[in-house]
C-alpha cells in the first residue's frame, strides 16, 4: 500500500513539473507576452459601412460618446439642478466665477474632482480629452 501511494505522488509531482516546464517556456518564448496575447486577438477585418463615420463607432463601442452623451450620462444628475452645489447647466451666474479660473483648471478639477464631484465626474471609460470636451460644450450652452 505504502508504494503505491509513492507511486501516486511521484505521478502527480511528474505531470506538475512537466506543466511548469511548459508555462516556463510558453512564457520565454514570448507567447504569453502583453504583445503576443493583442496581437492574437486583435480583430481579422473591419466593416465599413457607406455613409457612417467609423470613428463615432469607435465612440459606441467604447461606451463614451460625444460631450453630449457623456454630459447626459454622467453630469446631467448633478448639473441640471446644481446637486452638492454644481454650476447649473447653462445658468451663467453659477458658471461667472469658474469661467474666470480658465478652462485648463476647469478640467484640471473635472479631471481629479472637487468637493461633491468626483473625478472625471464618474465618466470611468473617459479620457482627458473627453472631459475636455465635456467642460467646453458646457460651457458653450452659457452662450
Amino acid at each position: 500500500m505504502l508504494v503505491g501511494r509513492k507511486t501516486k505522488f511521484l505521478c502527480i509531482g511528474i505531470c506538475t513539473l512537466g506543466l511548469a516546464s511548459s508555462i516556463a517556456v510558453a512564457s520565454l518564448s514570448g507567447s504569453l507576452s502583453e504583445s503576443a496575447i493583442a496581437e492574437r486577438l486583435k480583430p481579422v477585418g473591419k466593416v465599413n459601412i457607406i455613409g457612417v463615420d467609423p470613428n463615432a463607432a469607435a465612440d459606441v463601442v467604447a461606451g463614451v460618446g460625444g460631450p453630449e452623451k457623456i454630459y447626459a450620462d454622467n453630469c446631467k444628475m448633478c448639473h441640471q439642478n446644481g446637486l452638492a452645489g454644481a454650476p447649473r447647466m447653462g445658468v451663467k451666474g453659477d458658471w461667472t466665477a469658474r469661467e474666470q479660473q480658465g478652462l485648463d483648471t476647469l478640467v484640471k478639477n473635472a479631471w481629479v474632482g472637487i468637493r461633491g464631484m468626483p473625478p472625471k465626474g464618474n465618466c470611468l471609460k473617459c479620457s482627458e480629452d473627453d472631459i475636455r470636451n465635456t467642460v467646453i460644450y458646457m460651457l458653450d450652452q452659457l452662450k
